[in-house]
């Protein structure tokens, strides 16, 4: 990390900040209000690349403020909120800091986070509607359905990026919501019911830059092995078993490289109900 890159508590304002190259979040114990700086992160100065109003976050519909410092010297250990929640900031890398917040009495919460931001965003994993999903609700949690899927998806990513310049990375395997300004326009509200909420947000010279940064401390995936990169042949519906095997003799007949013969999801009984269709592909 850079030599600048610290976490600290000014008395004089109430305010907890971490700050690194990229990025700068800055909590105040009192109001609860956070505030997103961006640089770009080549010299630049703190905040000329864009400012992100965060208001107060909420547990179970109340507001977290009037947080004292929970350990004081010890700005790392965040403050907490007298219902039982710490708040923490943590420098991930020169470009990326997390926020956490943690209830203490080990139970689920409901949490409520909002950023003011009416940029176009991307991102949000696979989805069948658009590619900006500004005034969109993406249900963060994986759903097939029969026909059209619209915000629905099987592959839902908790991260999003916006054109101010930096992403939205909620850390969590859990349920939950992003409201991209579809109930208050130019208002992210990120709604999750957990023990623990991480939110990470990642600073960048470029949207490219950015999404970097996410796949590097979220994890990138191993280069897979040939065949899957290899040509792969499939129908919508296979109808029989004469089917299969005519797209098999169609493509060694014309010399055609395969690696991989999908037959997909219509070989069931019904729709994902994992039971072979006999009636369908016989003996």
């Amino acid at each position: 990390l850079d030599t600048n890159s610290e976490v600290k508590f000014d008395t004089k304002t109430s305010t907890l900040s971490a700050t690194c190259r990229g990025l700068q979040v800055a909590l105040r114990s009192d109001t609860g209000a956070a505030e997103l700086l961006l640089s770009k992160l080549a010299g630049g100065k703190m905040g000329a690349a864009g400012r992100v109003a965060l208001p107060a976050a909420t547990v179970d519909g109340r507001n977290l403020v009037n947080m004292e410092v929970a350990e004081p010297g010890k700005p790392a250990a965040g403050l907490i909120w007298a219902g039982g929640v710490v708040v923490k900031l943590e420098i991930l890398s020169e470009s990326a800091v997390a926020i956490t917040w943690e209830a203490s009495d080990g139970g689920d919460h409901d949490f409520v986070v909002k950023l003011q931001d009416n940029h176009t965003m991307y991102g949000g994993g696979e989805r069948f509607n658009r590619l900006n999903q500004a005034g969109n609700t993406l249900p963060m949690k994986s759903h097939d359905e029969l026909g059209n899927k619209p915000d629905r998806s099987y592959k839902p990513v908790p991260f999003v990026m916006s054109t101010l310049g930096y992403g939205i990375w909620m850390d969590s395997f859990a349920q939950g919501e992003f409201d991209l300004g579809h109930t208050s326009p130019g208002l992210v509200t990120l709604r999750y019911t957990e023990r623990q909420l991480r939110l990470v947000l990642v600073g960048g010279a470029s949207l490219q830059a950015v999404l970097s940064e996410y796949t590097r401390l979220s994890g990138r995936p191993r280069l897979p092995p040939p065949w899957v990169l290899a040509p792969w042949k499939g129908r919508d519906v296979h109808k029989s078993r004469e089917e299969v095997l005519a797209d098999v003799e169609k493509t060694r007949s014309h010399g055609l490289p395969a690696s991989v013969l999908l037959i997909d999801s219509p070989w069931q009984t019904g729709y994902n109900d994992l039971t072979l269709n006999e009636e369908q592909f016989q003996e």
